[in-house]
């Protein structure tokens, strides 16, 4: 909009409605997920700062579009703005902040994903899920990827300050290159002097001060430091184990990828070897096929009594389970590897697949 020939009325009405859409979607992911029942028991430290009560909750919803439409216009103007001078420097930007990231994680050991697949095809569906989440975060702001499976609360909250600062700094730079480049600013169709530059950008930010404000005034208290809490996905997998009495919700932890629960690992198999037999002849309502397939062969010490769990039905959903994450591994394969990048590859993944497929179970 700001380099091409067309600031009609048309093009600025697509830019609100596309920004709008992308806050509006963004806000209502992360608005019903923490009004699920599910998630506010399995939980509760997490999911519920949204109040109960109909004004409340639409004063909620309406600071989080706005906080969401605002940091998206942040992040895209701090794009543009830098592209006027290089479009190097965006992907140099972008890309040094994605590596930032990445680093992160890799530091505090919370690189790989939850999803409990392992070997090549795991670390990279966790690269391409670290990748796909940051991307959504630095464009909408959305809350439910402060979640320590996800970006976490701290680095939300990075993420989230870093975007107005980034904003201020290639406004400058733009600012600088208009006033050393008269050539280039005359190639431009609309140059931005340092009023319109700066006010933009601070009315955004005081816009989103302003909802950010009022969206902690409105919401549950008690769930402020999740927002820029330290916790990991590490932590969250072991907290299903560590922090529940009751046998459903501590089961939970064995659907997390085990790196996340390596710590604990000892103390969950002694404690699954010990329930099995308890859950078989009780047979609570939970203990379904679907939860005893999740347990993975390694983690049952007694034979007979891992073959008291791997029933026909049982043995239907690993099948399931198994074909899903060969599937995973093809999507994966297509999605990272070039056709030249040759066939003893692209058998290696699919066959380390298929192994921990098997492992799984």
């Amino acid at each position: 909009f700001l380099t091409g020939s067309n600031q009609s009325g048309v093009a600025v009405f697509s830019l609100v409605v596309s920004v709008f859409t992308a806050a509006f979607t963004s806000t209502g992911v992360s608005f019903d997920k923490d009004l699920d029942k599910h998630g506010r028991e399995s939980n509760a430290g997490f999911y519920g700062y949204v109040p109960d009560g109909t004004k409340k909750k639409v004063q909620v919803f309406v600071a989080m579009f706005l906080m969401s439409a605002c940091h998206l216009t942040a992040k895209a103007l701090a794009c543009v703005l830098c592209a006027v001078e290089s479009p190097a420097t965006v992907v140099i930007y972008l890309g040094l902040d994605m590596t930032v990231y990445l680093a992160y994680k890799l530091l505090r050991r919370d690189f790989y994903y939850f999803v409990p697949i392992y070997g090549i095809v795991g670390v990279t569906l966790s690269f391409i899920a670290r990748i796909f989440v940051k991307t959504v975060v630095d464009y909408t702001g959305n809350l439910q990827m402060r979640h320590p499976i996800e970006l976490g609360g701290a680095y939300w909250a990075f993420t989230v300050l870093s975007t107005p600062i980034a904003c201020f700094y290639f406004g400058s730079r733009y600012l600088a290159f208009m006033d050393n480049e008269a050539e280039k600013a005359d190639e431009l169709s609309m140059v931005l002097n340092s009023a319109q530059v700066y006010g933009m950008i601070g009315g955004l930010l005081l816009l989103q001060v302003i909802t950010f404000a009022s969206f902690l005034r409105t919401i549950n208290p008690e769930y402020i430091h999740t927002f820029y809490t330290t916790t990991t996905g590490n932590d969250n997998a072991m907290g299903y184990f560590l922090n529940h009495e009751d046998d459903e919700h501590k089961m939970l932890i064995i659907e997390e990828n085990k790196h996340k629960w390596v710590r604990i690992r000892e103390d969950v198999v002694k404690w699954v070897n010990e329930k099995i037999p308890e859950w078989n002849q009780a047979q609570p309502e939970w203990w379904d096929a679907r939860r005893k397939a999740m347990v993975p062969d390694w983690a049952v010490h007694d034979k007979e009594v891992l073959k008291s769990i791997r029933s026909e039905e049982v043995v239907k959903v690993q099948e399931q389970r198994r074909k899903s994450i060969i599937n995973t591994a093809k999507a994966t394969e297509t999605v990272q590897l070039p056709h030249n990048a040759g066939a003893i590859r692209r058998r290696s993944i699919l066959a380390d697949a298929k192994k921990l497929a098997s492992e799984n179970d």
